[in-house]
């Protein structure tokens, strides 16, 4: 059983490696599929061994998405600091 919690740790942290990769590759493109994406990673924020990563993807995607991507987060996270600035 804790093998499987181990692969599971991992494959939910290349998860957010592939969510930081493509949201860099398509940018905004991919802010019609975001409010998919923002119940298991406002789940994993509660989780201090995976905040900062789901921060630092969260970023990520705000960074690219502009904007519209800080109005979905904001929306599904509302406690999320946004690195754009201003009203999200």
């Amino acid at each position: 059983m804790k093998l499987l919690l181990v692969i599971g740790l991992q494959v939910f942290e290349a998860g957010l490696e592939a969510l930081a990769t493509l949201s860099e590759a398509v940018r905004g493109s991919l802010n019609q599929y975001l409010k998919q994406f923002m119940v298991p990673l406002a789940k994993r924020l509660s989780e201090t061994n995976f905040r900062d990563t789901v921060n630092k993807a969260l970023q990520t995607v705000e960074t690219n998405g502009g904007r519209e991507a800080t109005q979905i987060i904001k929306l599904k996270i509302p406690t999320y600091n946004s690195v754009i600035g201003g009203p999200g």
